[in-house]
């Protein structure tokens, strides 16, 4: 729920307006079949209580499912409208659900894979309570700024450091430079 743009909570929340407003209009044999492949598993999961190393990482198989449920949910609520305002309304809302991910896709190139929702937070809220940067690949691009703009010494090295020490020091090629550890007071701190 933390990584799924914004579109599919308007979807499930249109899912469920639409099956409200005209119960029988979803085709109930294919909507069932979708929930399940979204809803099985997910019980699977936690009654056998599996463990989720890296959690959403094993759950990707689900957000087709999820995502078709808000296709679905999206669709049929227009079918839904009877008046014209009340199209453009869903479909205004759908568009501008639609741009708060791709706003943040821009944003984040090339690391898009930090993406957290709105909903959630943004990267900008939840990077201290989740590993964002598994791979660490941002840590390159901030040793290479480092090495190219960084204090430099005459008489010693430049001591860096990092939130996460090894990004810093297997990525680290330079005779001007060092990976120290954050309490071995460093010059620059990569965060």
């Amino acid at each position: 729920g933390m990584t799924l743009p914004e579109v599919a909570f308007l979807g499930l929340i249109a899912l469920v307006a639409a099956s409200v407003i005209r119960q029988g209009y979803l085709g109930r044999r294919g909507l069932i079949t979708v929930c399940l492949a979204v809803i099985l598993p997910l019980l699977a999961i936690v009654t056998a209580r599996l463990p989720l190393f890296h959690g959403s990482r094993h759950l990707l198989f689900l957000v087709p499912p999820i995502i078709a449920l808000c296709s679905l949910g999206i669709v049929s609520l227009l079918g839904t409208a009877r008046l014209k305002w009340q199209r453009h309304v869903i479909v205004a809302a759908t568009a501008l659900v639609t741009i708060l991910p791709i706003r943040e896709m821009i944003r984040l190139h090339p690391y898009q894979y930090t993406y957290f929702n709105h909903v959630s937070g943004t990267i900008d809220d939840t990077w201290t309570d989740y590993d964002t940067d598994y791979w660490q690949t941002s840590y390159k691009a901030g040793v290479n700024w480092i090495l190219e703009n960084g204090p430099m010494f005459e008489d010693r090295k430049t001591r860096v450091s990092a939130l996460f020490f090894d990004g810093v020091f297997f990525q680290m090629e330079s005779d001007n430079h060092e990976a120290v550890q954050a309490w071995e007071d460093p010059d620059v701190y990569l965060g």
